[in-house]
């Protein structure tokens, strides 16, 4: 048998953190985006590496306190973990090694995509993060008959329609609770989005993937299908090397 990392380089240490994966979900708030930080900052300097979910931070040009169009959206919080990274390895031995997932319907998703690449505007780039897609049954299906996919910023589903997007999935292959949230959401005359051809994103993942190893895919109506803490909750998210999935408590 042989033990992780952290465990190697921590055991027989006062602190004796001897955990490998952490998962984290950002609410969308400006102190909670920050307390993260911070939690991850300290995972990070213990030898952790982390999985972090941002899908229910809102969309770039999102409305803050009614004030329209003034939400910078994920990017600027993603050069933030960037940064904690880079500057917060792990006691000098290793980089520090964060991954940060988004949900495929997220109006997002193109500069999330493209946030890895070498080329292009250097401010909108987050090259020491893993990146990762959240990506429903449906999104799929779309892709493979080359049909359309819609983009929506998850503060203004929760505020039109009362729900997360993100909350649901598919309990079975080709029908659930997801697919009908999205296509209320759609449906919804008061509830903006954006139509792009779905198989524009996956060329667009190929790209990032071709380039840069990442994005991750995570099949999340799959994994909860196969989730055996339903009782407990959904699962949003991977951990860092998408070798585990937990539930992890996250204040509504």
């Amino acid at each position: 048998m042989t033990v992780a990392t952290p465990t190697l380089a921590n055991a027989g240490k006062s602190y004796g953190q001897l955990s490998s994966c952490f998962i984290d979900t950002i609410a969308d708030d400006l102190r909670s985006i920050y307390d993260s930080n911070t939690d991850i900052s300290t995972l990070s300097k213990n030898g952790g590496g982390i999985g972090v979910y941002l899908g229910k931070i809102r969309s770039r040009g999102s409305d803050i306190k009614g004030f329209k169009g003034v939400s910078s959206g994920v990017i600027p919080w993603m050069k933030q973990l960037n940064n904690t990274a880079v500057s917060v390895d792990q006691l000098g031995q290793r980089q520090g090694a964060i991954a940060v997932y988004l949900d495929v319907w997220h109006k997002d998703i193109f500069p999330f995509l493209d946030a890895k690449l070498n080329n292009g505007d250097e401010r909108q780039r987050t090259h020491d993060l893993f990146t990762g897609i959240c990506i429903p049954d449906l999104f799929m299906e779309q892709v493979e008959k080359r049909g359309d996919w819609y983009l929506f910023d998850p503060h203004e589903v929760r505020s039109v329609m009362g729900f997360s997007l993100e909350d649901y999935f598919d309990e079975e292959k080709g029908a659930g609770s997801f697919r009908e949230k999205y296509w209320a959401c759609v449906n919804h005359p008061d509830l903006s989005h954006e139509l792009v051809p779905a198989i524009e994103i996956f060329k667009s993942i190929m790209i990032s993937q071709l380039e840069t190893g990442t994005p991750y895919m995570f099949y999340r109506d799959q994994v909860n299908r196969l989730n055996a803490n339903h009782h407990k909750d959904d699962l949003l998210q991977q951990s860092l090397y998408r070798d585990h999935t937990e539930y992890e408590p996250y204040p509504s």
